[in-house]
């Protein structure tokens, strides 16, 4: 056989060994898709997740007690001055007026309209007529320390004298009566007054009532915005915390929602608020008034007949167990039931799972223990809409 021919055939036993190897691999292939594949139910197992023990929570003992806060701020009073009426032949102007911002003390002329001053006195006490020389009694009393903590006199009882009358006339009024000090140039104001706005300028004239400026007064009471406040509030249901510090409240008014305020509560502590301080109120909005044995509300269920229940899980056994429920706070609430006890492991429910409990609703994710109750902050939880009462 020729060399020419030889190669010829060795090419085609090449390519006819390939094509068979081919065919061979792919019946290989074939058979072992065969073996492994799987029909759409056994795949459809597959891919189910496995089955997972119901999540469960232990019911737990502890007292539970919430408390919603409320900011507070001190309160403020409004105090307007207006013009007074000057003697005949004098023309109603303004010659002098403070500057809003200025800070009031004993002494600090208000305004001035034609020769009446109108001159801050720092008192409680209601200053209602002239103070005449020999006069006596609590405003005497009252305005007499004021000259003296002020340094416009150098002692004070319950007696006018010529010297006080003197030392008034000759620092603040000088066109004044020689014997009596004119109740129309007093303004009694509060501590930590200022002049919150001005409404005249010097120069103008005004007729007698028209408001010259508006001052601003704090007082010992802090003002707490509690939304739509419950009257049954004491005293005892709430808990005053200045700068993370408790300071014991002396006293409270409660002053319900209208149509015109959401409501707010009136405290006076009994210690010394210093301005600028954080507080805020405590109410207790719920407290089971000692131990009670606790479960998540995700616990509770709802029985056939309607009333609520847990389901107690032991090991591959469940049982349902009607309950009694109690105070609520914080996600957690009383329970108590026939077996039920500290330790004792029962179902969580979850409405927004698909796996159904045993009245339908679904598991939520598992918990390890009932969490310990603490206290809310608000906002106003601080904050609802409807306010909060002693809850109890």
């Amino acid at each position: 056989m020729s060399p020419k021919r030889l190669a010829r055939l060795r090419g085609s036993s090449r390519f006819a060994a390939g094509v068979i190897g081919a065919v061979v691999a792919s019946l290989v292939w074939l058979v072992v898709v065969m073996v492994i594949s799987m029909s759409p139910d056994q795949a459809a197992q597959r891919r189910a997740a496995p089955e997972l023990p119901p999540p469960t929570v232990a019911l737990k003992t502890t007292e539970l007690r919430q408390v919603t806060w409320a900011p507070c701020s001190r309160d403020t009073t409004s105090i307007s001055i207006a013009a007074p009426t000057v003697p005949a032949g004098e023309r109603s102007v303004v010659t002098a007026v403070a500057a809003a911002g200025a800070k009031v003390t004993t002494g600090t002329q208000l305004a001035r309209v034609a020769s009446r001053p109108l001159v801050a006195v720092h008192t409680d006490a209601v200053l209602y007529r002239d103070l005449t020389v020999g006069a006596t009694g609590p405003d005497v009393a009252a305005f007499e320390n004021a000259l003296h903590q002020a340094g416009v006199i150098g002692k004070a009882n319950s007696v006018l004298d010529a010297d006080t009358v003197h030392a008034w006339h000759h620092t603040y009024d000088p066109a004044g009566p020689s014997n009596r000090i004119r109740v129309a140039t007093l303004v009694a104001v509060p501590a930590d007054t200022e002049v919150s706005s001005v409404m005249v300028t010097v120069g103008q004239a005004v007729k007698p009532g028209t408001p010259l400026l508006e001052l601003s007064a704090g007082s010992n009471q802090l003002r707490c915005e509690v939304l739509n406040p419950s009257g049954s509030i004491t005293p005892a249901d709430v808990t005053l915390d200045v700068a993370g510090k408790t300071v014991p409240a002396a006293s409270l008014t409660v002053h319900p929602r209208t149509d015109d305020e959401p409501g707010y509560v009136l405290v006076k502590p009994k210690d010394e608020v210093a301005d600028g301080a954080a507080v805020r109120l405590g109410i207790v909005s719920a407290s089971s008034d000692g131990p009670v044995l606790v479960a998540p509300l995700s616990a509770i269920t709802t029985s056939s007949n309607g009333a609520p229940s847990v389901v107690v899980v032991d090991g591959d056994v469940r049982r349902e167990v009607p309950v009694q429920l109690g105070v609520t706070a914080q996600g957690l609430v009383a329970v108590s039931g026939d077996g039920l006890a500290d330790g004792v492991q029962v179902m969580l429910f979850g409405a927004a799972d698909e796996t159904a409990g045993p009245t339908g609703r679904g598991t939520a994710p598992p918990q390890s223990s009932v969490p310990d109750p603490g206290e809310t902050t608000p906002g106003r939880d601080a904050s609802s809409p409807s306010g909060p009462g002693t809850g109890k």
